[in-house]
């Protein structure tokens, strides 16, 4: 509908993309996600520019999706300026969170733990106060930071954080 309506160039088509590429990622079919992903990060380069937060979210879905796949290296090439460029454009938003928090993982999967911990600690902070305690991305981002303390031998801070609720 929204091909027809709008076009295979348009940002709002862009959008259904991209919210099938998250759909896709989270059913594990990755090679379906990256390609969604890829082809909205296109339009809404070319309609936005690249420095755009919808060009640059995109950006940090696909480096979701080598996340996924555990190319650590790859992942992080990709969220690197996602969250460059999101900080500098949105800072205190969701999304730009969930780069940080994206980033730290890809920082943990490649054992860069002192690394990883500023962007996971930012993340989730900013994601505890933007959407609560309880949430999904708050959980995996607590349990994320948790692993990189235990990980360092830090079992003080891994405690702080468990019971910071």
């Amino acid at each position: 509908v929204m091909r027809k309506t709008y076009g295979e160039r348009h940002p709002r088509f862009a959008s259904v993309l991209s919210l099938s590429g998250d759909l896709a990622r989270d059913q594990g079919q990755l090679d379906r996600a990256e390609q969604l992903f890829e082809r909205a990060a296109e339009i809404f380069k070319e309609t936005a520019g690249a420095q755009h937060e919808f060009y640059l979210h995109q950006l940090s879905n696909l480096g979701s999706v080598h996340l996924a796949r555990q190319n650590w290296a790859m992942a992080e090439r990709l969220l690197r300026p996602a969250l460059t460029g999101l900080s500098a454009v949105v800072p205190d938003q969701r999304y730009t969170a969930i780069a940080q928090v994206r980033l730290g993982a890809a920082l943990a999967g490649n054992t860069q733990y002192a690394e990883a911990e500023g962007p996971l600690l930012d993340g989730y902070r900013s994601l505890r106060r933007l959407t609560g305690h309880a949430s999904a991305e708050v959980r995996a981002a607590r349990d994320r930071l948790i692993a990189v303390y235990e990980a360092q031998g830090m079992p003080a801070k891994a405690a702080a954080i468990k019971s910071d609720r």
